[in-house]
Formats: C-alpha cells, sequence, structure tokens
C-alpha cells in the first residue's frame, strides 16, 4: 500500500475576517441574576449600573467615540456617587479637601478611648 500525498488539510478557523465579525456581532449575552446569594441584602444601596457593562466592539470611528462617551459618563456618575456617599458618611461640604479627611479622624477618634463618648466635667 502506498502513501497518499497531495491531502487537502482541513481548517480550524474560517478563511475571511468578515465571517468572524458577523458571529461576533450576531452573539448577544443574557442577563442572569444569582436570586439565592446573601450580598444583594448586605450592599442594598450599592445598585446595579443601567447601561451595559460589555460593550460590543467598534467597528467604525462614531461607535468608538460613543463608547468613550458612554465610559466618561459611567466613570463620572460614579464619581458623583462615591462623593455623595462619602459626604453622607463623613458630613462636610461638597468639594471639601479629601486628603484632610483622615487627619480629621484621628484628632477625634485620639479625643475619646472608644469607651466613653463623654465626661461630664
Amino acid at each position: 500500500m502506498g502513501k497518499r500525498h497531495n491531502r487537502k488539510r482541513t481548517r480550524s478557523r474560517p478563511r475571511h475576517r468578515d465571517s468572524v465579525n458577523m458571529q461576533s456581532k450576531n452573539h448577544t449575552r443574557s442577563v442572569s441574576v444569582d436570586t439565592t446569594s446573601s450580598t444583594s441584602t448586605i450592599h442594598s444601596s450599592i445598585q446595579p449600573s443601567p447601561y451595559p457593562t460589555a460593550h460590543l466592539p467598534a467597528d467604525h470611528w462614531h461607535q468608538t467615540y460613543f463608547a468613550w462617551q458612554n465610559r466618561l459618563r459611567e466613570e463620572q456618575e460614579r464619581n458623583q456617587e462615591v462623593e455623595v456617599q462619602r459626604l453622607r458618611i463623613f458630613g462636610g461640604e461638597p468639594g471639601d479637601e479629601v486628603s484632610l479627611l483622615e487627619p480629621m479622624m484621628k484628632v477625634v477618634t485620639d479625643l475619646f478611648d472608644g469607651f466613653t463618648d463623654y465626661e461630664d466635667p
């Protein structure tokens, strides 16, 4: 029995890039939520973002620009939420210097031993 020559090899990947892009565009992900998790009751003040976290690949410059603008807007909204939480927890005024927070907290904690709130003189 002789050896077989000139066998056509099968390709494991598509020949054209267009077919890969079409497959990724047609692919959608469903959102699933774990309802048995106990962390949802612990972090009830943190709400999920209404914007999708997975961004589709941008094929054109304007899609890239809009994706960039969306990311900037989401980041600004997150920063505003963090600032509101910081003000709610630590007090102060909007725009206060954040670097003063730790020294001010140290002064307050040094005034008290942790067991007594106030001693009447």
